[in-house]
């Protein structure tokens, strides 16, 4: 249990899943501070690190089959002297222990990444909006006298 333990913070240390990417990256405090061109290769290296974490979490499962196939039906023909001395049930145990440690790191880092990827693209959408855009929403206008505050409508017109 402890070395399942200890290679998943290996795992999550080795993705670098640092809360605030973008200051370790361009040195801005805000995501808002980025330049689009900046956005668009956090965004594209966020979508390859999902990518990674996708196959470390298949590798994983990979693994975990692989064990149980070991546990199953024992060493096959062509195995060294090592598994032979080892044993088909520890080496069994060992790749589901690994493939559980890789499926959790990948699934883990695989939330980070998508939540990254929200981030980007949000940013994106709040700060270089296409020309032409429009967009009605609603607002809450306050008031300067008696702290009062009304309802109100707020057009928005990007040319």
């Amino acid at each position: 249990m402890k070395f399942i333990i200890i290679f998943l913070l290996f795992l999550v240390s080795s993705i670098n899943l640092s809360g605030q990417w973008y200051y370790k990256k361009y040195h801005v405090t805000d995501i808002d501070f980025l330049a689009e061109e900046q956005m668009h290769e956090s965004l594209s290296k966020a979508k390859i690190d999902l990518l990674g974490a996708g196959l470390v979490a298949g590798a994983g499962v990979l693994g975990i089959l692989a064990g149980k196939s070991t546990l199953k039906r024992g060493l096959g023909e062509d195995a060294t002297w090592l598994e032979e001395q080892l044993g088909s049930q520890f080496l069994g145990k060992t790749y589901i222990s690994l493939g559980i440690g890789m499926m959790a790191g990948g699934t883990a880092a695989g939330i980070v990444f998508l939540g990254r990827i929200g981030n980007i693209r949000a940013a994106h959408d709040r700060n270089f909006k296409p020309e032409g855009y429009l967009k009605l929403e609603p607002v809450i206008i306050p008031g300067s006298y008696g702290h009062s505050s009304c309802p109100g409508m707020a057009l928005i017109f990007n040319y």
